[in-house]
């Protein structure tokens, strides 16, 4: 299982103090949620740390040119939301092709996974398990509004892994709290 840090600050500075603070051995990848930044020195970015690199502009189209100059920096990966109108020219090996739909399950694995992207990734709200693509699992981070966030059906199928993940979720964020208590993170 591998360990992605998520990074989601308010500045690029401040992303680049905390991607300093962590220690190599407490993860394995950095994913960067930079949507708030603008224009960032990606350079700066690739320099700051030697484990892998998933840039993330959630809810903002990501073109061409950002993907190439992101793999042109060294970023290992670019995050990419899925529409049904995208296109993608080049650098598919280096894309994680997502789509997020809290209302249910829209969009098409199938036509995402055409694309012959490094990774699909769907972050959905099923309704009913027919709705589920085959060999999917649920999660959820916890706690559920029961009925509301996800249907009970959904909820207490075999293809939930929701109590495991929240049960895994206690252990991960007591690991996150040792790790900001051994940071040394100047103001």
């Amino acid at each position: 299982m591998k360990l992605i840090v998520t990074i989601y600050e308010e500045t690029f500075d401040s992303a680049l103090r905390a991607i300093a603070a962590l220690r190599d051995a407490d993860h394995d990848m950095i994913e960067l949620r930079a949507e708030k930044f603008g224009a960032i020195d990606l350079n700066a970015l690739r320099a700051s740390t030697s484990k892998p690199i998933l840039l993330t502009h959630r809810g903002m189209r990501v073109d061409d040119t950002l993907i190439e100059r992101a793999v042109s920096a060294g970023i290992d990966l670019v995050d990419v939301e899925w529409h049904p109108s995208l296109t993608i020219e080049r650098f598919r090996e280096r894309i994680v092709l997502s789509h997020h739909d809290y209302e249910g399950v829209s969009g098409s694995i199938d036509a995402m996974r055409r694309f012959g992207c490094a990774h699909v990734k769907l972050a959905v709200t099923p309704k009913t398990l027919e709705l589920l693509p085959p060999g999917s699992v649920v999660l959820h981070p916890g706690p559920v509004n029961r009925g509301v966030e996800l249907s009970p059906e959904v909820l207490d199928s075999d293809r939930s892994l929701v109590m495991d993940q929240v049960d895994s979720g206690v252990a991960v964020r007591m690991a996150a709290l040792a790790l900001c208590l051994r940071a040394r993170v100047s103001a």
